[in-house]
């Protein structure tokens, strides 16, 4: 026996959003599809698309999650990069680097490929300068000069900053507005830490 949607009622209450992770999260794009009813061939509802994330999206993402693992135990993080008299290690800090170059060269790589970065870019000169931008906010934070927040924000900015110099034209006006996000982020963030700090 076949039962045909028409026949039976479901209930759907987000047919706009995800459940991801425990909540209803809302989608990367407008993009819907239609649901077709196999019995009538008639269009049934229609949903959200789920799209995969593309490279510069995965990019900001692996910032967002190393913050959030740092916030899970600071201090940890903080020790393991730190010298007794509270400098770098340097030694440690290079030996937790050095595996990020094949992580950035990929996703450089892949943001080429799926046509957001110009074909000439370098992946494996534009991945050390990324990781550089990434090792000058770590060592603030190291040091105790910012919080995580800003990290991420300093992060997020200097990596939008110089995709941005390799963009596409596709590609530019996403990371002009991300870039203008992220400076509007830290022009907000930077006069409350001057205030907690005096």
């Amino acid at each position: 026996m076949t039962i045909s949607a028409s026949d039976v009622s479901v209930p759907i209450r987000h047919t706009d959003r995800f459940f991801i992770g425990g909540e209803w999260v809302a989608p990367s794009s407008d993009s819907t599809i239609t649901v077709i009813d196999s019995h009538t061939e008639q269009a049934y509802l229609t949903v959200a698309e789920a799209q995969a994330a593309d490279a510069l999206e995965l990019m900001f993402a692996a910032i967002g999650i190393a913050v959030d693992r740092y916030r899970d135990d600071t201090r940890f993080y903080r020790a393991a990069l730190s010298t007794r008299d509270g400098g770098l290690d340097q030694p440690m800090v290079a030996a937790a680097h050095r595996p990020r170059q094949a992580f950035w060269n990929n996703l450089i790589a892949r943001a080429v490929a799926e046509g957001l970065l110009r074909a000439e870019t370098d992946a494996e000169r534009l991945g050390v300068v990324l990781i550089q931008i990434s090792g000058g906010a770590h060592s603030r934070w190291i040091l105790n000069l910012i919080g995580l927040d800003e990290l991420e924000l300093e992060m997020s900015y200097g990596f939008a900053a110089v995709l941005l110099a390799f963009a596409s034209r596709a590609a530019r006006p996403r990371l002009s507005a991300k870039l203008a996000e992220m400076a509007a982020a830290l022009a907000a963030q930077r006069p409350r830490e001057a205030v907690q700090a005096h």
